[in-house]
């Protein structure tokens, strides 16, 4: 498995419709963090990858 991008991270969130706030709360993570992975600044960790691609299959909390 690839890491993932910050814009694959963008188009996670923008097909399950959940800003950076909500993302992070659903992934128990802070608000910054999701902001330096959108930015590009802090790679995005594998487990991570694998979370957010289990929203996208089940849907936001």
């Amino acid at each position: 498995m690839d890491d993932m991008t910050a814009d694959q991270l963008k188009e996670a969130q923008n097909s399950l419709d959940m800003p950076n706030q909500e993302m992070a709360d659903a992934l128990g993570i802070s608000l910054s963090t999701i902001v330096k992975w959108r930015s590009g600044s802090h790679s995005i960790p594998k487990l991570a990858r694998l979370a957010i691609e289990h929203l996208k299959t089940k849907g936001a909390p």
